[in-house]
């Protein structure tokens, strides 16, 4: 078709409005999985181990119906500074080792890495998974294209 659109290019643009609805969720989604994470992910880049040396209350028991488990405690980490504060996370005993910092602690430094980990890679796997649908949907109709192009440069025998 001499100076006008092929019906190629008319593909490629009603490609990238469906492209972008397609993705954007998918980007959104990753953005809600990161943030989620981004917390835990601080803590255990700033967190110490320390040992439990007094439990001042305990609430929860992690069934559906009652609030999270967490205690009120304190703690002393090996160098001998000490710290008190709420521990989420399960049951307390004194002697537990836990993760903590000023004024937080975790009390599974172990659950807390897997649930950073399995969040972090399930928001990853999104993102990774919306940029290869994007490529794959762009290069679609690319392929196309050069296929009707060469098509069309054959000569008639």
């Amino acid at each position: 078709m001499a100076g006008g659109k092929t019906s190629t290019e008319g593909k490629q643009r009603r490609s990238i409005p469906a492209l972008l609805g397609l993705i954007a969720p998918l980007l959104i989604l990753g953005a809600v999985f990161w943030s989620s994470v981004a917390g835990d992910l601080g803590l255990l880049v700033n967190g110490e181990i320390a040992v439990v040396t007094e439990v001042r209350r305990q609430a929860g028991d992690s069934s559906p119906s009652t609030e999270a488990p967490s205690a009120g405690a304190a703690w002393r980490f090996p160098d001998g500074r000490t710290g008190s504060g709420t521990v989420t996370g399960n049951r307390l005993a004194i002697g537990d080792e836990i993760l903590a910092g000023a004024g937080w602690a975790h009390s599974s430094p172990g659950s807390l890495r897997l649930q950073v980990g399995m969040v972090g890679g399930l928001g990853l796997l999104t993102v990774l998974g919306s940029l290869g649908l994007g490529v794959l949907c762009l290069r679609g109709p690319a392929r196309s294209a050069r296929a009707e192009t060469a098509i069309d440069q054959e000569e008639p025998r």
